[in-house]
Formats: C-alpha cells, sequence, structure tokens
C-alpha cells in the first residue's frame, strides 16, 4: 500500500509540475474558463512535451532518453516565461488558491479510487494488456523513431502509439518502471480526465451541479442495458424467479458484431489502448471550439491561434488514433462552418481543406511511416436489431430529447455550441448504421466492429460532456414547481437506473473474492503459472538493465502466438522484438496475414527443423542474439522440439529443468 501511494505522489507530482509550468499557454487560449485553464494545462502540457520528444527522437535530432525530455521541458518552460511576461496571462487577476488546491486534491483523489480499484487484480496479462505494454516497454530501450515492433522483428509498428509514447514521458518523469507504471497511468489517467470532464461540465452550464452529472455521465455511468438485470433481480425478489446472472462485459457486446464500450469498463479492464488515451483529445477539441465559440475577436484567417492550436491537436490525434481525427475533424469543421457562416463561401472551402492539410503535416512524424489497413468505405446491410442498439445508445437519445424538449420550450434560443455538438453526434450515429469502414473484418459478422468501437467512443464522451448542462438547462425552463419536480423524478430514475452497473461491475471485476496487492505485482501470474520461464525473464532482463542506454535492443525468437493469451510474452516484457509475435494482431496491423505466415514457418524451422543451416540463416536474416526454447516451445513443439540443434546453434547462456536459453555466436 505505501508502495502504491509513492508511484501516486510521483506521477501527481510530475503532472503538477507540468500543468503549473504549461498553465501560460493555457491560460492564453482558456482564460475564459473559471480555473482559467488550469485544469487543461495538465493535459495539453503532456500531450505537447510528447509530441516535442517524439517529433525531435523520429527526426534523429535527439535520443530517446530522459536527458533529452528534460531539455524539451526547458525549452518548454522558456516558452511559456516568454508568453507570461509577453502578456501578462495570469497576473491580470491573482490566484484562487483554494480552487487549485482543490483541483488538485480531487485529481489526486480520483487516482487514489482507481488505484484501490485496480490495485485488487493488477495483473499484466490479458485482452491487449500484453501490446499496450509491450509498446511502452519497448519505448524504454530504443534511442530512435519510428518505434521497432516487437513482434515483427526488423519492421517499425504499423498502428497507433502515440498515446503509449506519452505514457513512456510520463513515467520517464515520474521515475516509475514500466510494470508498477501501466497500472499508475490507469490511475493517473482516471484522474486526470475526471477533473477535465467535471471542468468543462462545469463551464459550458456555468454550474457545479453540471459538473458533477457530466463526471457521472462519463466516468462512471453504465448503459440501459443493466435494466435487464435489474426486472431479472425484481422477479427473483418478487415472484420466485431464478436469480439473474451478471456478468459484466456483457454490457459492451450487446450490439451484434460490434463492441460497445464505456470509459468505466475501459478502467476496469486497464485498457491503455489508442481510444482511451484519443478521450484527452476529445476533452481538448471541445474546449478549443467552445472557446473559439464564445470568442468575438478572432477571424476565419491565418491569424487565428484557435486553428493553429486545433490542427496541432487533430494531427496528434491522427497519430494517437485514426478515428478520433474523423470524428474530431467533422466536428470542428461543423463548429467553424457555423461559427463563421458569414464568411465568404471560398474562405470556408479553404477552410475545408487547410484544416486536415496543416492538421496532417502534424502527424507526418508518425504518419510518414503508417500504412493504414483499410479498403475505403461499406454499405451496412445488416444493421442492429433495435432492442441492443437502444440498450446502448438509449442514454444518448435520451439527453438528446431532453435538448430538442428545451429548444421547443425555449423557443431555440441560447442552444448554440450545444446544438452543434449533439446535431453532429446524431450525424455519426446514424452514419455508423449506413457505412462502415473496410478493414480485415469486412467478410465476417463483425464487418463494422472498429467502426462502431471506435467512433462510439467520443460519442459517449461528447453528450457525457453536455448532459450536465442540458439537464440543468432543462430544469431551468420549466415554468411550474410540479414540472420541476416531475422532471427531477425521471432524472433520477435514468441516472439511477445507469448507476447500477458501475456499482456491480466494480465489484465483480476488481473486487470480489481479491486481495490488494498493489502495482509491483503486475507479472507474479508469470512467476506463479510459468515459473521457469519466469525465471529466463529474469535472467534476461538483468542483462538488459545493464546494457547502455543507448544499445539496449536485442533481438530474440520464441514461439509465436495467437492473440489475447499468455503467449509471446517474452518479447512483450523485455520490449525485444521477436521474428513473428501475436500474428493476428500482425495481420490487424498490416492489412494482410500473408506478411505473417512466411514468418510463422521460420520460427518453425528454428525449432523442428533438421537442417542446421538452414536455421543458421534464419538466424543471421533477423540477427537473433538470443533463441528461448521454453515452457510455450515444449507444448507448442512437443515432440518435434530439435533441442540438440537448438544448443548447436550458440552457447546455452541460462538453463533450469524447464526452460533454457541459447546465445547465438
Amino acid at each position: 500500500m505505501i508502495q502504491s501511494l509513492l508511484y501516486l505522489l510521483l506521477i501527481w507530482f510530475s503532472t503538477l509540475l507540468v500543468g503549473f509550468v504549461s498553465w501560460p499557454a493555457a491560460a492564453l487560449f482558456f482564460g475564459r474558463f473559471s480555473d482559467r485553464g488550469y485544469t487543461i494545462a495538465k493535459i495539453s502540457g503532456w500531450i505537447i512535451l510528447s509530441y516535442l520528444l517524439f517529433l525531435f527522437a523520429t527526426l534523429k535530432i535527439l535520443p530517446l532518453h530522459i536527458g533529452s525530455l528534460l531539455l524539451v521541458i526547458i525549452l518548454w518552460i522558456a516558452l511559456n516565461v516568454f508568453l507570461e511576461r509577453r502578456f501578462r496571462i495570469l497576473r491580470q487577476k491573482p490566484f484562487d488558491w483554494k480552487q487549485i488546491a482543490l483541483i488538485e486534491i480531487s485529481f489526486f483523489a480520483l487516482m487514489a479510487f482507481m488505484a484501490f480499484i485496480r490495485g485488487h487484480n493488477p495483473e499484466l496479462s490479458g485482452v491487449e494488456r500484453f501490446m499496450d505494454f509491450g509498446f511502452i516497454q519497448t519505448l524504454f530501450n530504443v534511442n530512435t523513431l519510428p518505434l521497432a515492433d516487437m513482434w515483427f522483428l526488423g519492421e517499425s509498428v504499423n498502428y497507433y502509439y502515440f498515446g503509449h509514447f506519452m505514457g513512456y514521458v510520463i513515467l520517464s518523469l515520474s521515475n516509475i518502471s514500466s510494470v508498477p507504471g501501466f497500472f499508475v497511468l490507469i490511475a493517473w489517467m482516471f484522474g486526470l480526465l475526471g477533473i477535465a470532464v467535471y471542468r468543462l461540465g462545469r463551464d459550458f452550464a456555468g454550474s457545479m451541479r453540471a459538473g458533477f452529472i457530466s463526471f457521472f455521465f462519463v466516468m462512471l455511468a453504465g448503459t440501459w442495458h443493466i435494466t435487464v438485470w435489474l426486472f431479472g433481480y425484481l422477479k427473483h425478489l418478487f415472484f420466485h424467479a431464478p436469480a439473474p446472472n451478471f456478468w459484466y462485459p456483457d454490457a459492451t457486446r450487446i450490439i451484434p458484431g460490434a463492441i460497445t464500450e464505456m470509459p468505466i469498463y475501459g478502467f476496469l479492464e486497464a485498457d491503455l489502448h489508442p481510444h482511451t488515451w484519443g478521450w484527452f483529445h476529445g476533452v481538448l477539441v471541445l474546449a478549443i471550439l467552445y472557446t473559439l465559440w464564445k470568442s468575438n475577436t478572432h477571424s476565419l484567417n491565418l491569424k487565428n491561434p484557435y486553428l493553429w492550436l486545433l490542427s496541432l491537436v487533430l494531427g496528434i490525434s491522427y497519430m494517437t488514433n485514426a478515428w478520433d481525427a474523423a470524428t474530431l475533424g467533422l466536428l470542428s469543421l461543423a463548429v467553424l462552418f457555423l461559427k463563421f457562416r458569414s464568411s465568404p463561401k471560398r474562405i470556408l472551402l479553404l477552410w475545408a481543406i487547410l484544416l486536415p492539410v496543416f492538421s496532417y503535416i502534424v502527424a507526418l512524424p508518425w504518419a510518414f511511416f503508417y500504412h493504414a489497413p483499410v479498403e475505403g468505405l461499406g454499405i451496412v446491410k445488416s444493421r442492429s436489431p433495435f432492442l441492443p442498439w437502444i440498450s446502448f445508445w438509449g442514454p444518448i437519445l435520451s439527453l438528446i430529447v431532453l435538448f430538442l424538449y428545451g429548444a421547443i420550450r425555449t423557443k431555440w434560443r441560447a442552444i448554440g455550441f450545444f446544438s452543434i455538438v449533439i446535431a453532429t453526434t446524431i450525424v455519426f450515429i446514424l452514419l455508423i448504421e449506413l457505412v462502415y469502414v473496410k478493414d480485415l473484418f469486412s467478410e465476417g459478422d463483425h464487418f463494422r466492429v472498429n467502426t462502431v468501437y471506435k467512433v462510439s467512443n467520443q460519442l459517449w464522451l461528447w453528450m457525457g460532456v453536455l448532459s450536465g448542462g442540458i439537464m440543468i438547462w432543462v430544469m431551468q425552463s420549466m415554468k411550474t414547481k410540479k414540472a420541476r419536480i416531475a422532471l427531477t423524478i425521471i432524472l433520477a430514475l435514468l441516472l439511477s437506473t445507469q448507476a447500477v452497473y458501475p456499482i456491480k461491475a466494480l465489484w465483480q471485476a476488481r473486487l470480489e473474492n481479491k486481495e490488494y496487492t498493489g502495482f509491483s505485482s503486475g507479472l507474479d501470474w508469470w512467476k506463479q503459472r510459468f515459473p521457469y520461464d519466469f525465471e529466463a525473464y529474469v535472467y534476461l532482463a538483468q542483462i538488459r538493465d545493464t546494457l547502455p542506454s543507448n544499445d539496449r535492443l536485442r533481438n530474440i525468437v520464441e514461439a509465436n502466438g495467437d492473440s489475447f493469451t499468455d503467449e509471446s510474452r517474452f518479447s512483450v516484457f523485455l520490449g525485444w522484438p521477436t521474428i513473428i509475435g501475436w500474428a493476428n494482431h500482425e495481420w490487424t496491423w498490416r492489412g494482410s496475414y500473408d506478411v505473417a505466415s512466411p514468418r510463422i514457418e521460420e520460427v518453425k524451422e528454428i525449432y523442428t527443423g533438421q537442417n542446421k543451416t538452414k536455421a543458421q540463416e534464419i538466424l543471421q536474416k533477423y540477427a537473433i542474439d538470443y533463441i528461448i526454447v521454453g515452457e510455450v516451445e515444449q507444448k507448442k513443439y512437443q515432440d518435434q522440439l530439435k533441442r540438440e540443434k537448438i544448443m548447436s546453434l550458440g552457447d546455452v547462456v541460462f538453463q533450469n529443468a524447464k526452460t533454457m536459453i541459447v546465445q547465438t555466436r
């Protein structure tokens, strides 16, 4: 417990510093917020520092090293000092230190809450934690970008990994190693996103109650699917029916062939996937667009600083999760077109081109090496059944109906920014029922799984941020006490229903029959299930940690594994590339299984082939340093495994009862 608290203090303190030094730049853009941009500075500071280091490492100007990060921070501090001296942004009025203290206390409390939840089951295995952890660990081993692919030796990662890069930057500055750091990042993300959502919800509506409602809707709320369990439970209580089964992932798989997750599910699963990092860009874009919408001093031209900031954030969002660039980009264009609708049409058309062009230029340090494995758009021929569809989209649709009701009552006055976000949300809800992006899933039942999954995440965030403002606004539009009481009861019923899911899910997923073990026990599962392999990992990890910082990458070969299994673990936790790891994941990243299948055969040849010369040629082709012969290899190849041949390929540098490591000559 004490060690986990220390980790939280370290990451809280580094975020405090980054936010504080970034405050002048944030206040320049978001000074109209009630905290003068202090909360947003914590997000924007980390994103900009990460982007600068990413850019310099890609251009080979600076290596990936803590010294380089400190240099970037110094440059960033200098810029913010200049901005403060030039514009006297923060000195225009005294600091509200009480408010700042409350923000920091809230941030730490939310982190501590999620740390307590996740500390009961901090296993670095299951779902896609292998992939997410492997990216971060590999970043600790390399000096330049693009990032070496741990599961496709010799090539760079053909996937979104800027979010993981942010994680690497945060852990580096916080001086937290990757194993405990993985779950510390989950707690950090929950805390920072939570206070940011509250701030937007509060300031969009000018009400603290709105901020709390927005926080609940985004960070905790479940969907209407929970009503299935509730009705079953009531029947069980009053009519002696069998007790209903509750399994918390069910709520995220209710639409056939699709994935529809809520943020609370991602935090419970310790999901450091691109779409979760993308929520920070969603918050930033909403803040930029809202501030721009409220501003009366900027025009649609190159002198408008908000357009440059918007291009920067959209470009980085493309590096983090390309789907967000589409959703946030369309929302941005909608706001710009309506904000500057009186501008000449040629100017509007020009900015419809310039905004994505500028954003793509920002993304070039990553986009230059990325090849999207998509084949255009397809037409949805089997749409979502109504009941599963309404089970997920019901909470959002209820907000839309509530908003429309309030708009009609007030004769469509003062709806502005909210109406654009809601209209864009409606467009996307309809679009994903009509078209989908063709990828490798296009031919199966899950043909639109990525389209629905990635788009719905941003829509949940947008409407969740607006939820508080919508409810407060409609409540204020009620002219009689009876109407306000009736509306209060309806809203309380809706929200209380959504509140059942997080309570049940938190208990079932992470607390029930589990003990608090802290973040440093992330690899205990490996030690317990595969102790001989774990000893070999510890041996190689010690070698890795003694290597110079500019030469920490080594090439290994281990048996390829299936996705979402505990296989290919040496490459993941060492951060050392192997010939082929999770082949199905490489298939999704590169668009064809043909890129993986030849490598699978080469790995098989090393372990089972009779021809020593052929094996040596493969080892030389990939410049292999270590061959792993462990429990996975023995189970996979069984009697075909040629141990003596493998031993002849180098020197046996480690061996126990079941696992052997051969260092090639």
